[in-house]
């Protein structure tokens, strides 16, 4: 038996010993289960996720019926890249409904860490992929604007940086805004600003957080203070 037919095995295994429990969850880089109420508080689920190889994964969740666990969604991810990352599976509201939703990653990196994922909406018993929220780093949702967010460091000790702004409209993505605020001066006296597609522009060093994302404002202020302290 190879080691990927080995996890699979362990990850049935320990559904077997758990799946009485009304909330449980486990991740690791081979594998994952969560089981419990969801995405419906009268429903009780379980999602696995195990590898068939290096570059494919499958996804499946089971719906507990009666006495009966019966499949209500199956999908197969390639290919997928995810290193040494854990926490694959996430179930959370990502357009606003209030209804959980399943996203999992499928590409993770370390150098300047990032990852893209799969997000399928969940409403009245179906799951519904979202077409090009695969394309979007890190993905974050913020209830408050109802947008959806990214960041991903182009180095510099992360004074480099790109932002976007999306929003999940039914079934698909849209692109509000893309970005990047390049603080990566010697001087530390001014922050080069440009949206995607316009013309660049500076901006006062201690000023720049101003004109990046307000969902991502405190950490720029933070990290540009601390570095014209140093």
């Amino acid at each position: 038996m190879d080691v990927y037919s080995e996890k699979k095995a362990s990850l049935n295994q320990l559904f077997l010993l758990n799946k009485d429990s009304a909330n449980f969850s486990s991740q690791d880089l081979w594998a994952s289960l969560l089981i419990g109420h969801l995405f419906d508080k009268k429903q009780k689920d379980a999602i696995f996720r195990y590898e068939d190889n290096d570059t494919v994964a499958n996804v499946i969740i089971l719906r507990l019926s009666g006495k009966n666990w019966d499949t209500i969604f199956s999908t197969k991810i390639c290919p997928v890249a995810t290193g040494c990352f854990e926490d694959l599976i996430e179930v959370s509201d990502f357009n606003g409904d209030n209804i959980p939703d399943l996203k999992v990653v499928k590409v993770y990196w370390y150098t300047h860490i990032g990852e893209k994922s799969d997000l399928w909406l969940y409403s009245k018993n179906h799951f519904t992929k979202v077409q090009g929220f695969d394309r979007i780093v890190s993905a974050a949702y913020d209830k408050r604007t109802d947008l959806i967010y990214s960041y991903q460091s182009m180095g510099c000790a992360d004074m480099a940086m790109y932002f976007g702004i999306f929003k999940i409209i039914e079934n698909k993505v849209k692109k509000i805004k893309e970005m990047s605020c390049n603080c990566c001066t010697e001087s530390n006296d001014s922050c080069t600003i440009q949206a995607f597609g316009q013309k660049p522009y500076s901006v006062p060093y201690k000023m720049a957080y101003k004109y990046v994302p307000s969902f991502y404002a405190q950490g720029v202020r933070e990290k540009c203070e601390m570095s014209i302290n140093k």
